[in-house]
């Protein structure tokens, strides 16, 4: 099983909506500065997934809790997000490249044609990953810390 934590953000007697709590092993790696992760995740302000899972634990706003997701679900979802992209991009190059001239194929028409089928991969995992998450593959495990006071937004 995977574990990671999540902040509560509304909670009623059946579900919970929480945010994940982002955790990054970057700012103890001495290799921060030469790091493409690290150069990547100061420039873009990722957005902390929301979750609706059930509340099994009864858990209140603010509680911090653990969530749980089987392995299996993970591989394929990787599988699904690395390997459709790739072979949708082979797929449009290779045929771009036996329908237009064989003998004269220009490699302008292969690399559009890859990266078009790469976008088409991508947009299709997209398509495809939506309907995989539902309220079975997450479960609340356990509340790690609780809190009296409801969450406010600034």
């Amino acid at each position: 099983m995977i574990r990671e934590e999540a902040r509560v953000l509304k909670a009623d007697e059946q579900w919970l909506t929480v945010d994940i709590v982002r955790t990054s092993s970057c700012s103890s790696c001495h290799a921060d500065n030469a790091c493409g992760t690290a150069s990547i995740s100061r420039y873009f302000n990722f957005r902390s997934p929301q979750l609706k899972v059930r509340n099994a634990i009864n858990a209140k706003q603010g509680d911090l809790i653990v969530l749980a997701m089987q392995d299996s679900f993970m591989l394929k979802g990787s599988m699904l997000l690395y390997l459709a992209p790739l072979i949708c991009m082979m797929l449009a190059a290779v045929m771009a490249d036996l329908l237009f001239n064989p003998e004269k194929s220009s490699e302008l028409l292969t690399v559009v044609a890859g990266l078009t089928g790469l976008i088409m991969g991508l947009l299709l995992a997209r398509k495809l990953s939506n309907g995989m998450i539902d309220q079975s593959t997450v479960i609340a495990e356990s509340i790690i810390q609780t809190h009296s006071r409801p969450v406010t937004f600034v």
